[in-house]
């Protein structure tokens, strides 16, 4: 999976290029390219990373296997809302 390192910092800048902190409608959803459809779990580091450099809400996405993934990124990847939509299927 990629690492925290990869993530750069230039994100914390993105609340004054268009999105206001304040606006309900800004948000980052957080890919990692790494971890997409391997059900292996979120990049819990970056997100976190992420999370922690950014004062908008962060939507994890990409990795959750189960539903232990979409708890892991709340708890441990600091995240305001996580995707899991294999978990969801229409029927």
């Amino acid at each position: 999976m990629s690492t925290a390192a990869e993530f750069r910092p230039g994100s914390k800048q993105s609340p004054g290029r268009g999105a206001s902190s304040s606006s309900a409608l800004a948000k980052i959803v957080l890919t990692s390219m790494d971890a997409d459809g391997t059900k292996a779990g979120y990049d819990l580091e970056m997100t976190r990373a992420v999370a922690e450099a950014v004062n908008i809400p962060v939507v994890a996405s990409g990795g959750a296997g189960s539903p232990e993934h979409l708890y892991e990124a709340f708890t441990k990847g600091m995240a305001d809302a996580a995707v899991g939509g294999q978990h969801f299927p229409l029927q």
